[in-house]
């Protein structure tokens, strides 16, 4: 039988998700309501053509996060959808935590040219219904991979379809996003649809998005396609203007979700280059503004030079001369950097010149 849509997911290597982040670390104490949801005018984006599930996704969960916090609704055209899985080698199959971590840095652009990033991800225990629950009130929206064959029994081009009673199936091969979760008679009520005769509207369900539409999926049946599969959330779920990613939290130790004391205890060892320094802090000449094209993997890179050069005075002055002549949010990155190695480091760092 040939598939009325496409798929593309490939699970995330387990080394990956086994290092990753528990989102159990910021969700704790968080106390959703009972039912939440978001309808969105979801998409498409190529995945009746092309294995891009993963990349569409992306485009997905901006939607339903902005309509939730009550924002314009962020529309990334399906064709740039389309474009940007191509130019990044995931057209035809990708895994979960890749396209997360290119989108923290290599975004997709709306159709007024904005472009929207992803926060730093933290796997999801999809099994524990608490978790999940407050992982979607939270962030609004959850990044999963399903197996697809009984979803596309069900899935008919509009909201509100219905998948109860699914069998385990282990063959995951398709991305989807989980936008809301309550009560199966909730959500049928937030789809606009009539619950059919059968299901319990008392059965706790969760909001499914996928290929255009969103549709409502009994528990069982999410742990019965999710067999041995994972979820990611984004914190945030967008990022707009990836160069102020770190802009709000760069004062204190933490910088993004980098605890630099941790950093510090990790990096001790490490030989960096410590020439590499003055290159990195210089403003790239073909950016606006002298703004640096900084990404997460960069700061861990530039941490662990400043470790090395924690090693040499001399160097670190003048680190720290150029840390105040750089542009927010990188001038604060560094000098918070430099406070921890104070803090962490018996012989005193000089303090960045005031520009």
């Amino acid at each position: 039988m040939t598939n009325k849509y496409q798929r593309g997911a490939i699970l995330s290597p387990r080394h990956k998700l086994a290092a990753a982040m528990p989102a159990s670390h910021f969700l704790a104490g968080v106390v959703p309501p009972a039912n939440f949801g978001t309808i969105a005018h979801y998409q498409l984006g190529g995945n009746s053509q092309y294995g891009d599930c993963v990349s569409v996704s992306e485009a997905n969960a901006k939607r339903a996060y902005s309509v939730a916090l009550g924002n314009t609704e962020i529309n990334i055209a399906d064709n740039t959808v389309v474009s940007w899985a191509r130019s990044h080698g995931y057209l035809n199959g990708a895994d979960l935590s890749t396209v997360m971590t290119t989108m923290e840095t290599a975004g997709m652009p709306d159709v007024s040219n904005v472009m929207h990033c992803d926060g730093s991800h933290s796997a999801v225990d999809y099994t524990n219904q608490a978790e999940l629950k407050a992982a979607i009130y939270t962030c609004k929206s959850v990044k999963i991979a399903v197996a697809a064959n009984q979803l596309e029994n069900v899935v008919n081009g509009a909201n509100g379809w219905f998948l109860f009673g699914a069998r385990k199936d282990s063959s995951i091969d398709h991305c989807v996003e989980l936008a809301g979760y309550g009560t199966a008679k909730y959500l049928a009520q937030l789809c606009g649809v009539t619950l059919p005769k059968g299901i319990n509207p008392n059965e706790f369900s969760v909001l499914l998005v996928t290929w255009g539409t969103c549709g409502i999926v009994g528990w069982q049946s999410l742990q019965n396609i999710m067999v041995e599969s994972e979820a990611w959330v984004r914190t945030p779920t967008d990022v707009v203007n990836p160069t102020h990613k770190y802009k709000e939290t760069a004062m204190g130790d933490n910088v993004g979700t980098i605890n630099i004391q941790d950093l510090i205890a990790i990096l001790q060892n490490i030989d960096a280059v410590v020439q590499e320094i003055e290159k990195l802090l210089q403003p790239a000449t073909d950016k606006p503004e002298g703004i640096l094209p900084f990404n997460g993997t960069l700061l861990k890179e530039l941490i662990a030079e400043i470790m090395a050069a924690a090693k040499n005075p001399a160097l670190l002055s003048i680190l720290a001369s150029v840390a105040a002549g750089l542009p927010a949010p990188y001038n604060l990155i560094v000098e918070g950097i430099i406070a921890a190695l104070q803090a962490a480091n018996p012989t005193p760092a000089p303090t960045p010149v005031a520009a």
